[in-house]
Parts: structure tokens; C-alpha cells; sequence
């Protein structure tokens, strides 16, 4: 029921010249900021207002300090935001150290030490290195060629062997550090009593690895990765017509070498088959069959590159493959083609204790994997970056922008028409029998209670997009962490069921963030800006004639003392709501205080289940507000009594 307050909140709207402290709110629009602030107004709050205890439960060695900085000002999830989108939208050789340097701090990674890797190892010591002639087996342009790459990865392979040793010696984080992140298909079938014994054991584990975690300082691992990245990325800036002549020279060889097997592949169609050190590939349309990697593998050669230089490639690896780092450095570079990905758990993009990067440049290119993946971080960097085409993302759970305990996980596409799809196979066995839990597109996750979370991030600059998940995806985030899909252009899709589309979960801050675009959103509850338990949940769409459905407990509706928004800034909107009490403005009272819930749409004509609800407010519950004002003029039609 909606119990309209005075006609105080008319002349509350016709003088609001709101000059609050601005909290960092530097990437929100003047108009969404208006919108907020008037919002709270009739509240009589203001954004201050919506801070929460962050000590509400015990602190933990893990929870980073700016997750904590956000109980106090969580509208600063947006900056946090922004400044992600555009440090990855231009993270060029000459800006990955200064990225490099803040995410490392902000993970509490330790200090970032920009290497220069280019040099330190002369052709005859190299040679010594590999057991072989290089002039002699590649000819004088490709012994060239493969020192030039060759080095810089010798040289990050030797730091990153003397420094994480710290990690694969110890038992327990080198046997758990990837088993932790893996979901599984049989507890399904368990009974209460055995999944209570199983949870026990678990935690017990859990808490022994994060102690033991806690005590690793592996900097230079992080170091070595970063820089590698940004010297590969200073060649291939200068990879040009020039150097036509020369890569038409490139014979294709492999060598087998007392380090691993190295391949140079000429502009034909080449295959490459099994497990490779390194491979430099200057075109044609070539197939690369990698092998299932194990940890034992990647403890002996942490440090693994591919770099494709054009062509319309096939790449086909298993788990830790294709830009998938555990322990050490994953990078795969393609610079033009239309090109297929398909690969396992902990792939394309996955840091685990490491960095794990993939970018590709150019072309229209499919994207497959399976769990921890497309940009998944966990005591690490998992990053899947793609500059331009039409793309197609396809993984089951973990993945698309997933960010666990001091991690950062993130997809950042610049341009073209996109599908995200989060098909997950672990069934959310205590709710349902047909929904499935994907933590997926932009989703940030702790291990409640040990463990706070790290950053999940999904960013799609331009393109009309669709994104589709189940149970927690789109801007979702569980305990002490942030998640957050940012996209910043186009007529996009949203498809999800629970804890999703700006969904914050038990301490936690989870965004869903549209600029501009007709879109539509569709889920079933505990969505579209809904916080739960302490917690930020917030559906911002600041332009755009959008479309809104859902069942119940979203749209601005939340409980459990946290705060939930529902903000559209313009546009002709609908909204499909099944359970009109707790939605579109809801917030419960518990733990002998209230919170906020927000339902804001701030002009346009609007299409509702009642036409009179246009440019009407009305107060939900003890801190629920339901208000669509039209911020271009102060009038307001005073809603009573409806349902």
C-alpha cells in the first residue's frame, strides 16, 4: 500500500537545490545526480543517509580496503566503475604500468615493479639456455624474430620461479587454489545430512587455505606478468607495413628446447598441436590444438604466450590454456581475424595466483569455455579484452567479469554488436530444481564468513548487446566484494532470474550500469537494484525508452537493512511488476532499523500497470519510495491509497 506524505515533498521538489557533499560521484551525470538527491529528499535524506556498517560482522586479512570505503559512500561504486572502463578501454604499452600499479593496491596484491625485460640476455647466452643453434634451425630473420619475443618471456619466467615458490610448495594452496572456485554437479543428489558434513569439512579447509594465503607475498609474479604484457604490446604497436617484407621471409619451425617447445609460424596455414613455451605466428588462418595443462605443468613453466599476428584462427585448449594462468603468466595476443576460442576451466583470461590476459584486437570472434573464466581473477588478474567485431561470449558459471578473494576479473569489448551467455550446468539444488547458480557478468564473490571478495567487471563500450544468466549475473555481488556491468551504448537485452541485475547480497555492492540505448530487462526477483542484508543493489539506466519485468523484490525493492535503487533518468519507460508490494520501491525494518528502497524514474511517459502513477510519489513501506517525477517541471500528482 502506498501512503502518500504532504504536500511538503511538492515544495520539497520546487525548491530542491541540492549542493550535497559530492562523496565521489564524479562519473554520474548531473540529471541522475538530481534524480537521487530529490528522491532522497522526499525522504527527508540524503546520500549520506544511505551508508551502512561495514563492521556489522568480523573483519577478515582479506577485505579490501575500498570495499570497506563503500559501506560509507556506496554510491562511489560507480567511480570505481568508470575508472576501470577507462583505464581498460586504453590500456596501451605506455598506460599498463599505471594500471598495473593501482589494481595491485587496490587488491592488496602488494607493490607493482615496472621490469624491463628486453635485454639481460645476450644470442649466445640464449642459445646456451635452449640447447641450440638458433641461426642455424630458424634462419636470420626468424632467430630474430623469436629472441626478440623469446627473452622478455625467459626473463619473467626466471622471477616469477624465484618468487612463487612460496605458493606451489605449500600443500594446501597449491592443491585448493583452483578446486575452491569449482562448482559442483553431484551435491545435487546429496541429502541434508550429508551436505551439512560436507559444508563443515569445507569450511575447515577453507579457513586453513586463506590463513595460509594470507602469508604470501608474490608482488613480483604480478610484476613480471604486468610488464611482459606491456612489452608484447610496445612490439606489436610497431608490427606494420614495414615489416611486410620480413614476415614474408618466416619459414615455420618448431624447436624443442631445454625450456619448451618454441614455434615460428610463417603466413601459411599452420597447426600446432600440444604444449608450447611460446609461439609467434605472423598469418594465415591457423589451428592451435593446446593441451590440457596441470598444475604440475604450470609449477615446472609458469609463464606461457601466444601472439597471432592476422589470420582467421582456430583455437582449441583445455584447462589453464589460452591466456589461463595459475601460479604464473598467461598471454595470448591475436591482432586481426575472425577467430573461434574455445577452451576448459581456468582459460581465456583467468588469474589464478597470476596473471591471465587475452586481447584481441580485431575481427568478429566466438568465444567458449567452461568454469573460472573470459575474466576471472582470484588472488590475481583475469582479463579478456577485445577491441572491435561482432562477438559472441559463451561460458557456465564463474566467469564473463568474475572477481573473487583479492582478485580482479573483467571482459572490456569496445565495440559491436555482442551475446553473453552464462549457461551454467550447477543447479541451485537448495531453491530450485531448474535454475542454476552462474556468478557471472560482472559478478564479484567472498567466501562467506572467511573471506571477503575481490572485483568482477563487465564493460561493453558500444553495440547493441544481449546478456543472459540464471541465478546471480548481470551486477551481482556476495559478500564484500563489488560486481558491476557498465554498458555504455546501445539497445541492449537483459536476461536473468535472481540476484542479478544490480543485485547486492549479504555486505556486498553489485551495479548494473546502462547509459544510452532502448533496453530491456527481464528477471524473476531479488533484482533489478534489490540489496539484501547490508548490502548496495542499484539498476541505473540514465537514458533510453526502456523496458522492465520482473516477478517480485526488485525494482528498487530490497530488505534486510540494505539500500536499493531503481534509477531511469529519461525516456519512455514500462514496468511489469507481479508483486506490487515489495517492488518498485520497498524496504523492510529489521535489526531495529530501516534502510532505503528506491523506485525513481525521472521524466517521460511512462507506461504502468495504473496510467495515474506518471509523475506521482508515494512512500512503500517504512523507507520505501515509489517516484516518477518529471525533472523538468516541479508539479506532482499525490498518489493514495493504491496497491
Amino acid at each position: 500500500m502506498i501512503d502518500t506524505r504532504s504536500t511538503l515533498y511538492t515544495i520539497a521538489i520546487v525548491l530542491f537545490i541540492a549542493i550535497y557533499p559530492s562523496y565521489g560521484q564524479k562519473s554520474l551525470s548531473p540529471s541522475t545526480l538530481k534524480l537521487i538527491d530529490t528522491s532522497l529528499t522526499l525522504l527527508d535524506m540524503k546520500r549520506s543517509d544511505c551508508a551502512m556498517p561495514w563492521d556489522a560482522v568480523k573483519n577478515d586479512a582479506h577485505r579490501l580496503k575500498f570495499i570497506t570505503s563503500l559501506f560509507a559512500e556506496p554510491f562511489n561504486s560507480f567511480d570505481i566503475t568508470q575508472h576501470h572502463a577507462d583505464k581498460l578501454r586504453n590500456l596501451t604499452d605506455t598506460t599498463v604500468d599505471e594500471y598495473a600499479l593501482e589494481v595491485m593496491q587496490q587488491l592488496g596484491l602488494g607493490e607493482y615493479t615496472s621490469t624491463y625485460l628486453e635485454t639481460g640476455i645476450s644470442a649466445k647466452q640464449l642459445d646456451a639456455m635452449l640447447g641450440i643453434d638458433l641461426d642455424s634451425l630458424a634462419g636470420f630473420i626468424g632467430s630474430n624474430i623469436i629472441r626478440k619475443y623469446l627473452i622478455p618471456l625467459l626473463q619473467a619466467e626466471i622471477t616469477t620461479k624465484s618468487y612463487h615458490k612460496n605458493v606451489v610448495n605449500s600443500k594446501i594452496l597449491f592443491e585448493n587454489a583452483d578446486s575452491l572456485l569449482m562448482l559442483s554437479e553431484e551435491s545435487q543428489y546429496a541429502n541434508l545430512y550429508e551436505l551439512k558434513a560436507e559444508e563443515e569439512r569445507g569450511n575447515i579447509l577453507v579457513k586453513q587455505f586463506f590463513e595460509e594465503a594470507a602469508k604470501v607475498q608474490i608482488d613480483q609474479v604480478y610484476s613480471s606478468g604486468f610488464s611482459l604484457y606491456r612489452t608484447y604490446l610496445n612490439f606489436l604497436k610497431n608490427v606494420s607495413s614495414s615489416n611486410q617484407l620480413a614476415r614474408d621471409s618466416v619459414r615455420s619451425v618448431v624447436l624443442t628446447t631445454k625450456v619448451g617447445r618454441i614455434a615460428l609460424g610463417g603466413r601459411g596455414d599452420d597447426l600446432y598441436q600440444g604444449e608450447y613455451l611460446l609461439i609467434i605466428d605472423v598469418g594465415g588462418n591457423d589451428k592451435y590444438l593446446i593441451s590440457d595443462r596441470t598444475k604440475s605443468y604450470a609449477k615446472n613453466h609458469p609463464v606461457q604466450v601466444i601472439v597471432d599476428l592476422g589470420g582467421n584462427d582456430v583455437y582449441l585448449g583445455g584447462n589453464y590454456s589460452l591466456g589461463g594462468a595459475i601460479f604464473g603468466t598467461s598471454l595470448l595476443l591475436d591482432v586481426d581475424g575472425d577467430d573461434l576460442y574455445s577452451a576448459g576451466n581456468f582459460s581465456l583470461g583467468s588469474g589464478i595466483f597470476g596473471v591471465g590476459i587475452v586481447r584481441d584486437f580485431a575481427g568478429n570472434d566466438r568465444y567458449s569455455s567452461k568454469t573460472c573464466t573470459q575474466g576471472a581473477g582470484f588472488f590475481g588478474i583475469g582479463l579478456l579484452l577485445d577491441d572491435k567485431g561482432n562477438d559472441s561470449y559463451v561460458a557456465q558459471a564463474h566467469c564473463q567479469g568474475f572477481g573473487s578473494t583479492r582478485g580482479l576479473g573483467a571482459i572490456a569489448d569496445k565495440l559491436g554488436n555482442d551475446i553473453y551467455i552464462a549457461s551454467s550446468p550447477f543447479q541451485d539444488f537448495l531453491r530450485y530444481e531448474s535454475h542454476f547458480e552462474s556468478f557471472a557478468q560482472g559478478a564479484g564473490l567472498g567466501f562467506r564468513p572467511i573471506a571477503s571478495g575481490g572485483i568482477g567487471l563487465l564493460i561493453d563500450y558500444k553495440g547493441n548487446d544481449s546478456y543472459l544468466s540464471d541465478i546471480y549475473g548481470q551486477g551481482t555481488a556476495y559478500w564484500f566484494c563489488l560486481g558491476a556491468l557498465y554498458d555504455l551504448e546501445g539497445d541492449d537485452r537483459y536476461q536473468s532470474f535472481q540476484y542479478s541485475q544490480g543485485a547486492g547480497v549479504h555486505l556486498a555492492h553489485g551495479i548494473l550500469w546502462d547509459t544510452k540505448g532502448d533496453d530491456v530487462y527481464n528477471s524473476h526477483g531479488v533484482s533489478q537494484g534489490c540489496g539484501h542484508d547490508i548490502a548496495f543493489g542499484c539498476l541505473l539506466d540514465e537514458s533510453g525508452d526502456d523496458s522492465y519485468t520482473a516477478e517480485s523484490l526488485s525494482l528498487g525493492g530490497g530488505n534486510a537493512n540494505a539500500v536499493s535503487l531503481c534509477i531511469d533518468v529519461k525516456g519512455n519507460d514500462s514496468y511489469i511488476a507481479k508483486n506490487a508490494t515489495n517492488t518498485m520501491g520497498f524496504s523492510d525494518f529489521r535489526r531495529n532499523y530501516g534502510m532505503i528502497g528506491i523506485f525513481a524514474d525521472g521524466g517521460g511517459n511512462d507506461l504502468y500497470g495504473d496510467k495515474k502513477l506518471n509523475n506521482s510519489t508515494g512512500i512503500k513501506s517504512t523507507f520505501g519510495l515509489f517516484a516518477d517525477v518529471d525533472l523538468q517541471t516541479p508539479e506532482i500528482v499525490q498518489v493514495t491509497n493504491r496497491h
